[in-house]
């Protein structure tokens, strides 16, 4: 990639991407740099490889499974909320 490109070529079909695309638009191969939000360029992870989640990931995926739960309550007609029977 030359540093003054915004494009860098594909290393499977050498077409040419955006720097901060991590997989090709043609042929989806995984490029080996992006362009970062901090401006720097970084190695791209395979999508394949194991990894660990962040506590950031696992937080987001809990917040967005309680938005969901919580929808869901709220979304269901009065007669199936399990209430206590009145007059008891």
């Amino acid at each position: 990639m030359r540093p003054d490109s915004d494009y860098a070529p594909c290393p499977e079909c050498a077409a040419d991407n955006v720097i901060y695309r991590s997989a090709c638009w043609r042929c989806g191969a995984l490029l080996p740099y992006s362009l970062g939000l901090d401006g720097h360029m970084h190695r791209n992870t395979s999508a394949r490889s194991p990894r660990e989640r962040t506590q950031i990931e696992i937080l987001l995926d809990t917040s967005r499974r309680l938005a969901v739960e919580q929808d869901h309550e709220t979304s269901l007609p009065e007669e199936t909320r399990t209430e206590p029977p009145s007059g008891l």
